[in-house]
């Protein structure tokens, strides 16, 4: 595998095969869920109406398990985990930010688009990522520093690396979001010249710029730490556009800065990979952030 990731002052040894296998027998959780009866799948509806599913409780029982035995002074926030205050998390030195099933929408459709996302924060900062993908068996991982990686199911690994574009190139693909479009979103896209369109969901997103099948990642609904912080630490250690969180920023600057509050509000758009503006992310700043869903 690639290099382990070296953290000066995380009082654990990390070990980037143990963390692959653990978000691989997320995936396998999430897969017997997915390849049973839907009956059985054990849908409910949230607090606020996203959907719940047996795939994502067991996954996430898989991944908070193993990460509190094998770190058990690191805190653990999760989608599906009884939310801790920002008051709380923001005093954090290091801690887990997981989102076992990303995609559950996608995985009610049964059309494969979603994930199982895993990382470590450094404060605010998104040091290591886990983006696993249960249909296929693929793992990217990436830690700052470190390079980004993607495994597939037999065990080989590949380097990821994002290749350049210019804005002004005709025919670059842009990934819209299945399930977030408006006039925003339209409005962005008619910049761009004779693009090409893939629909797609979760945080796979992200895995399509890293692999060059794809260049724009426009992002104009608002968005939660855990959906965010395991690809973007992918994504910048390929070599794509950082997303800094509570400002404006343009270019490479400021990278990995994952959002202060509970919930991160985009004003703007993200766009992901190399350009000659790779980064254009507007979130609101932290007092004005919302609170909910952390």
């Amino acid at each position: 595998m690639g290099c382990d990731p070296k953290l000066k002052d995380f009082p654990y040894e990390l070990n980037a095969g143990f963390l692959v296998d653990v978000a691989r027998r997320a995936g396998q959780a999430i897969m017997e869920v997915y390849e049973g009866h839907e009956q059985d799948w054990g849908v409910q509806l949230k607090g606020d109406d996203s959907p719940l599913t047996k795939a994502d409780l067991s996954a996430n029982k898989v991944i908070c398990d193993a990460l509190s035995e094998a770190f058990p002074e690191i805190p653990i926030t999760s989608e599906e985990n009884k939310k801790v205050d920002w008051s709380v998390r923001k005093e954090y030195t290091y801690s887990w930010c997981v989102d076992p099933l990303d995609g559950t929408k996608e995985f009610l459709k049964r059309n494969g688009q979603f994930a199982t996302l895993i990382a470590l924060l450094k404060g605010s900062e998104a040091v290591l990522g886990l983006v696993q993908v249960p249909v296929t068996g693929q793992t990217y991982w990436a830690a700052k520093g470190r390079g980004a990686y993607v495994r597939d199911a037999q065990g080989k690994e590949t380097r990821l690396r994002c290749r350049e574009f210019d804005e002004k190139d005709e025919g670059l693909t842009i990934i819209v979001s299945r399930t977030h479009r408006g006039p925003k979103l339209e409005e962005f896209l008619s910049r761009y010249s004779n693009p090409k369109y893939i629909q797609l969901g979760s945080a796979l997103k992200f895995t399509k710029i890293c692999e060059n099948e794809a260049q724009v990642y426009p992002r104009m609904a608002p968005t939660c730490e855990w959906d965010t912080a395991a690809p973007h630490v992918v994504l910048s250690e390929a070599g794509g556009g950082d997303p800094p969180v509570r400002e404006v920023h343009r270019g490479r600057g400021a990278a990995g800065a994952l959002g202060g509050g509970p919930r991160q509000e985009p004003t703007g758009v993200l766009q992901q990979g190399v350009g000659p503006e790779p980064v254009l992310h507007r979130v609101r700043k932290e007092e004005e952030l919302t609170a909910g869903g952390a």
